[in-house]
């Protein structure tokens, strides 16, 4: 039994359909929560994938655990972003039949940069293509963290019907009647050689954490299982080791033994303590039939109503009432412990990255990430002109929801300028403004401000505006980013590696890059990135095309 005094707090993160939403849906039912509700915005309903983040807690076994689902897509990744410096422990949801995507590098990164302790769900075994040991592969090649199989699968695709259990050498069976923990048996004997080998590789590898155990491992040629699970929960702890599960989310096939794995290996949120209750804000959300919603997460004490000093501004809160989200609703809680996400409701003076705190003289906990913001641009026009001003203050309120989205005058065009992290980002930013405040726009391209200007003799010249292009692109890709910055009337300032990627440093003419989120997706699988910067005005030699 879990103690119910304290917190386990786990973002899922993966790439685009992964099945973290199945497997937030799973691990509720699970917990007992019948007809959770995960991606209840209607923005994630009519695009089919998650597009915002989502909360919930349970029970398991006496303990209390928070998730917090996340999108895959790379429009809206900067939410994993910021779930990863708030959140204590990760779950990292890998298709067996398409281990790696650059969604899935990126949410390894940040495990990585956290150190933050891991499992890896390795999900869809039920899948055709479902292959475990190529997953295991591209996990160790591309990804970079260390997986730890405690469970084998017993079949793949159709086939697919149970786990090995490693460590207590046993196999549980998925059925209709227990598809979430399975029913426990032998070991198939055509499995039990591949079972020995990973148990060994697990020895070995726990062993390789610590040098007591590895002594040990030499001395008696194996590890006491308990001394084995010790020192697996310390490595797991450290960031070390990630144990791996394989399942089906869709279909409930492991949840419960996931649930295990959380209870027994990922920590509990811990504090000092002397350490002052205090929370950071890391999202805010207006509804406007309950307000401003504030989400913050809970890092040390015990929260109550009552008076809060947001030590970021030197400034207080007065709060009535905590919320927490529960199975896709809020409920009322008299308070918030540690690892707990909560929810306030309408604060006077905060904004994400605050720190509220008991006492005045709380440090404030760091800043959120800083997020890039210049993937895309559109201008933005309202539908009719007599809600120009009031698009202003609503979309000032999408931008206070979303840090990935920025807004600007262009004073050389009069265009309301709208930065994200693409089209499809900049998109749903539109719809949520249409349903929360009623607001229709369109969006466009944005005008290219070009300039005039007299030269010798009175001659007219035009200037067009010229970007920094910053390129962050893998090896594999450089020879194509390269050739097609030549198409665009690029120039290439310089080439510098950074592990396995090439950055690429060069000014090109904005008219040349309005769409260039979209081209840098497809000639490198969704693998570049990239920022921008205006840089200066230049001469321009060609005849620019109707966008002036």
């Amino acid at each position: 039994m879990g103690d119910p005094s304290t917190t386990k707090n786990i973002v899922l993160l993966g790439h685009s359909k992964a099945g973290k939403t199945a497997l937030s849906r799973a691990l509720l039912k699970t917990c007992g929560i019948e007809n959770p509700v995960i991606d209840k915005d209607p923005e994630s309903l009519a695009h089919q994938m998650t597009t915002t983040s989502s909360h919930f807690h349970c029970q398991w076994q006496g303990r209390n655990m928070v998730f917090s689902n996340t999108p895959g897509d790379a429009n809206f990744l900067h939410e994993a972003d910021i779930l990863a410096h708030v959140s204590d422990n990760a779950v990292l949801t890998i298709c067996a039949d398409e281990a790696h995507t650059f969604q899935t590098e990126k949410a390894a990164h940040l495990i990585q940069q956290s150190t933050m302790p891991s499992i890896l769900f390795i999900n869809r075994m039920d899948e055709d293509k479902a292959d475990f040991n190529g997953t295991l592969a591209a996990i160790r090649k591309n990804i970079l963290l260390d997986p730890a199989v405690l469970y084998l699968p017993i079949g793949s695709g159709a086939d697919f019907c149970g786990v090995v259990d490693v460590i207590a050498e046993k196999a549980y069976y998925f059925n209709d009647n227990t598809p979430e923990a399975g029913t426990e048996a032998a070991i198939p004997t055509a499995m039990q050689d591949q079972a020995y080998i990973a148990l060994e590789k697990l020895m070995e590898q726990v062993a390789e954490t610590d040098d007591e155990l590895i002594e040990e491992l030499l001395e008696e040629g194996e590890l006491d299982r308990q001394d084995l699970i010790d020192g697996l929960k310390n490595a797991v702890a450290a960031g070390a080791l990630s144990p791996v599960l394989p399942g089906a989310a869709k279909k409930g096939y492991g949840a419960a033994l996931l649930l295990n794995l959380i209870d027994q290996y990922l920590p509990e949120t811990t504090t000092e303590e002397d350490a002052s209750p205090r929370c950071q804000i890391f999202k805010i959300d207006h509804e406007p039939k309950q307000g401003t919603l504030y989400y913050c997460k809970v890092h040390s004490g015990s929260l109550r109503p009552g008076t809060l000093y947001n030590v970021s501004r030197n400034s207080r809160e007065e709060i009535d009432t905590f919320y927490i989200p529960y199975g896709g609703k809020l409920e009322e809680s008299s308070s918030l412990n540690a690892g707990m996400i909560g929810v306030l409701v309408d604060l006077s003076a905060s904004a994400p990255g605050d720190t509220l705190a008991v006492s005045p003289g709380a440090e404030a906990l760091p800043p959120l990430p800083t997020l890039n913001r210049s993937h895309a641009t559109c201008a933005v026009a309202c539908a009719d002109a007599a809600d120009k001003d009031a698009m202003f203050i609503a979309l000032s309120k999408i931008v206070a929801e979303d840090p990935a989205l920025s807004m600007s005058l262009q004073p050389k065009t009069g265009e309301t300028l709208l930065a994200g992290q693409g089209r499809l980002h900049l998109e749903v930013a539109c719809q949520r403004l249409s349903r929360k405040f009623g607001i229709e726009v369109n969006l466009s391209l944005p005008t290219v401000p070009y300039q005039q200007k007299k030269h010798a003799n009175n001659k007219e010249i035009l200037l067009e505006p010229l970007m920094s292009l910053t390129i962050k692109v893998p090896d594999d890709c450089l020879a194509e980013v390269i050739s097609d910055l030549a198409q665009r009337r690029g120039k290439i300032m310089e080439i510098r590696s950074e592990a396995r990627n090439e950055i690429i440093v060069s000014q090109v003419p904005m008219a040349e890059i309005l769409e260039y989120g979209n081209d840098l997706a497809s000639l490198s699988g969704g693998r570049a990135t990239f920022k921008t910067a205006f840089s200066h005005y230049e001469q321009l030699e060609e005849k620019p095309g109707a966008q002036t």
